[in-house]
């Protein structure tokens, strides 16, 4: 499992590079450090917050050896999820949505996927999203189903971050499934 080499500079850098694919809704960024779904953990996960494995998780206990963080059995609870198989994500709204008056209180799921590239092609809108952009990740074709309902809910619902070998592409609950 990985382990930064030089923790201060590389952190900050995966921080940016996820940072950069927030800001821009459906755009593939290439972080400088793989494995992607590894390298945001160790970004984004500390001793502060509570993380959600899908069952079957194999990193149950690297998260909390590496990265400091607090498991929880329940969902609606954490901060952060974790899940390495699309097929063991369970619906959205399982997870923490936020409040009208702390929409940020909500869970950021860190996806595993095959590849962000070659599924079926989805279009895309909202902020950061200049008009569309198509995205095609290899995700269940349920997933758009459910993210079409997730995003309906904004400012509440979920975040998304689907994490490739190498590379992130974000959906923040603004991103909206385009016609």
């Amino acid at each position: 499992m990985l382990a930064f080499s030089d923790p201060v500079h590389q952190s900050q850098t995966v921080f940016r590079e996820v940072l950069e694919a927030m800001a821009h809704p459906g755009r593939i960024v290439e972080l400088s450090v793989a494995p992607a779904l590894e390298a945001v953990a160790l970004t984004l996960f500390d001793a502060d917050v509570e993380v959600w494995t899908s069952p079957g998780e194999p990193r149950r206990a690297w998260l909390r050896e590496r990265c400091g963080c607090r498991l929880t059995d329940q969902p609606a609870a954490a901060a952060f999820a974790v899940i390495s198989e699309a097929s063991e994500l369970p619906p959205l709204e399982t997870f923490a949505s936020g409040t009208p008056v702390e929409p940020e209180r909500s869970t950021t799921i860190v996806l595993a996927v095959p590849a962000l590239r070659g599924g079926a092609r989805t279009r895309l809108r909202g902020p950061g999203i200049s008009g569309e952009i198509a995205v095609a990740p290899q995700v269940p074709a349920s997933f758009w189903e459910a993210w079409t309902r997730n995003a309906s809910r904004s400012p509440l619902g979920v975040d998304v971050i689907l994490a490739s070998d190498t590379a992130v592409l974000a959906l923040p609950r603004s991103a909206q499934v385009a016609g």
